[in-house]
């Protein structure tokens, strides 16, 4: 059985891949889609879809429990297709100020003074790794609680499947997540954000909605984000990912990069 490599997985698309580390400062999420648009928007033709190498024959095939979403996953989209540039999609709705804040880091950019995003320095850059990036995600399934791992920056995305949210809840990177099923459709509220992650302000009210197609096959993520501080009405996006147990997560540590990352980047801009 052969193993996709991390250096296969993240040169086949390289420009994508560049792109996508300059302007994810600006976009978050990406260049999502407003609520009520129809149909998940990949860019312009031939930029956003990513050609995944077939999957190894002898690979086992996924479970027929449309409610086990357990196992690895990698995105049908290039990063660039849901967080790249202005063209590749509608703006999201951002405020007067929030719109300033990007055209200044646009800007930044266009004169060649890019400011190093979060994964250049070691943090998080977004709350959704699985679907959204060219590393695999993985999905680990208890009766209490999914937990969705993210290979780039060792996301942990957790997801309480056994209570509410806390009255008080302590701010992180990735909030409090609790979820509840609708007919096979996981649906998961986020909020206590500390704001660190891409254009998410701590008023943030994500509500992601996951689901398994093509006999399981596919996943499908659809997200709605309210953000009073950055956008003026909420918007959404979805993105898919296919199945791959062929595919291995492996090991990634930033820590000791750090310097060699942000070089030629404005940090704490």
């Amino acid at each position: 059985m052969k193993h996709e490599s991390r250096f296969e997985r993240r040169h086949a698309n390289v420009s994508a891949a560049i792109g996508a580390m300059l302007m994810l400062s600006i976009y978050g999420v990406g260049q999502a889609q407003p609520a009520g648009d129809a149909g998940p928007r990949i860019g312009p033709p031939g930029v956003g879809v990513r050609k995944l190498p077939p999957q190894s024959p002898d690979a086992p095939p996924p479970s027929a429990d449309p409610r086990d979403l357990a196992g690895i996953w990698l995105a049908n989209e290039n990063p660039i297709a849901v967080g790249g540039p202005p063209g590749f999609g509608p703006t999201p709705p951002y405020t007067p100020e929030a719109a300033k804040q990007q055209q200044k880091v646009a800007e930044m950019i266009r004169q060649g003074r890019p400011p190093a995003e979060s994964a250049a320095r070691c943090r998080p850059s977004t709350l959704f790794r699985i679907a959204f990036d060219v590393y695999p995600g993985e999905i680990v399934q208890s009766a209490d609680k999914v937990v969705i791992l993210g290979e780039e920056g060792r996301t942990r995305w957790q997801i309480f499947m056994n209570r509410d949210h806390p009255k008080e809840v302590q701010p992180t990177f990735f909030g409090d997540s609790v979820g509840h099923w609708e007919g096979n459709t996981l649906v998961v509220d986020t909020i206590g954000l500390n704001g660190q992650i891409g254009t998410l302000s701590p008023k943030a009210h994500v509500t992601s909605k996951l689901r398994k197609t093509d006999g399981g096959k596919q996943l499908e993520l659809t997200v709605i984000i309210e953000d009073p501080v950055n956008y003026t009405k909420p918007y959404q996006q979805t993105v898919t990912a296919s199945w791959r147990s062929d595919v291995t997560m492996l090991e990634y540590q930033c820590e000791e990069n750090i310097e060699g990352a942000t070089e030629g980047l404005l940090v704490g801009q």
